[in-house]
């Protein structure tokens, strides 16, 4: 796992620096897709003030999706493709992370359903990138497939 926190460090880096207010622009987003999509098996944010949630085009083709169509940026579309057993403790987790200001990253090893049924097993972990009046307003993870589909 240690690999994985790697990875998820440089990824955390490279996008905070699209999202860091005071320095728009200062990495072309093509260039941190690259860097994120050959170092990991997709990205994600979330918005915590408005539930709003952005994934990468990695991690849709993880699970067999093309684009924003077939996989909105909603948390719908990641509930529906996981296996039905890790979303409860999943979404508790998550929840329990946002919370606890002593907490530093969130991270789960699930299962998902890919668009033609089958199943891959992949390790999340994301960490609060930025706060807002001292709560997390904005979550960066990534995702790394654990083996081949099952």
């Amino acid at each position: 796992m240690d690999k994985f926190r790697k990875i998820a460090e440089a990824v955390r880096t490279v996008i905070w620096l699209l999202v860091e207010d005071e320095n728009p622009g200062n990495v072309g987003e093509e260039l941190v897709r690259l860097g994120v999509d050959n170092t990991t098996d997709g990205f994600w944010i979330y918005f915590v003030e408005t539930d709003a949630e952005w994934y990468s085009p990695k991690f849709r083709s993880v699970l067999g999706f093309e684009n924003e169509f077939d996989f909105p940026n909603i948390p719908e579309s990641w509930q529906r493709q996981i296996v039905p057993e890790y979303l409860p403790d999943t979404l508790k987790k998550f929840g329990l992370f946002l919370s606890d200001p002593d907490k530093n990253s969130y991270v789960e090893e699930v299962e998902y359903y890919k668009k033609d049924g089958s199943i891959v097993r992949l390790f999340c972990e994301g960490h609060i990138a930025k706060y807002k009046d001292g709560k997390p307003n904005i979550v960066l993870g990534t995702h790394t497939m654990v083996n081949t589909t099952i």
